[in-house]
């Protein structure tokens, strides 16, 4: 593995880390409002942000100052929207459709 392909990968990694953790932010609010299990809870990064990651067109630094959007749903419930997530880790929008 050449420098520019660990280079990539390590970038990769800080990515994932770094979504990991605000992403735990969305789903510990969802588990407040619901008495499910954790694995009940379903959070992903929002299609357009997602879009902006694998397009390079989103940084890790960029992560950490701006945040990120996440929708979520819970497995046997009818309830899903979305929340925004500070690039701190608190919630700064939390919707229910």
């Amino acid at each position: 593995m050449d420098f520019r392909e660990s280079f990539g990968l390590s970038i990769l990694k800080s990515h994932d880390a770094l979504i990991g953790e605000l992403g735990l932010g969305c789903k510990n609010r969802v588990l407040e409002q619901f008495d499910v299990p954790n694995s009940d809870i379903n959070v992903r990064l929002g299609a357009t942000l997602q879009q902006d990651i694998d397009g390079g067109k989103m940084t890790a630094e960029d992560l950490k100052q701006y945040g990120a959007s996440f929708d979520w749903s819970v497995t046997g419930k009818n309830a899903s929207g979305y929340c925004n997530v500070g690039g701190n880790g608190e919630i700064s929008e939390f919707k229910q459709w």
